[in-house]
């Protein structure tokens, strides 16, 4: 067994940890790209949408975005990002409205955040929802 195999193991192991980690928060947690497409949720999200994690990734956001509601990572976050690459601050949206898989809307309270990860920028957001 080589020093690779080991340190393969011992990152798969860390991979393994924090997406354990993520899924067990009851918070939900959203990742998704400059496009509004879903890069990634986690069980949390699920329980709140009622969507499974194989019928978001790939999907815009814009499917849990009741049409009558400005999209809430709007262009004006989007150019700020692009103006300053280093912006990281997570920002509370608050109580936004959001539509479950069976069409019922919710209201949920979002905080979301900005990562970098290689060259690309994504854009994250917790998600809790408000009330029963």
């Amino acid at each position: 067994m080589s020093d690779l195999d080991d340190r393969l193991r011992s990152l798969d192991r860390t991979i393994q940890r924090l997406l354990a980690a993520t899924d067990a928060q009851p918070d939900g947690m959203l990742f998704h790209d400059c496009a509004s497409q879903i890069t990634f949720c986690n069980r949390g999200f699920e329980k709140i949408t009622g969507y499974m994690r194989r019928e978001l990734i790939g999907t815009n956001l814009s499917l849990m975005i009741p049409g009558d509601v400005k999209h809430p990572h709007g262009e004006d976050m989007h150019q700020h990002v692009i103006a300053d690459q280093s912006y990281r601050v997570i920002s509370p949206l608050g109580d936004v409205p959001l539509v479950r898989k069976t069409g019922e809307t919710i209201r949920v309270k979002v905080e979301r955040f900005i990562v970098t990860i290689e060259d690309s920028i994504e854009f994250g957001g917790w998600v809790r929802p408000l009330g029963p």
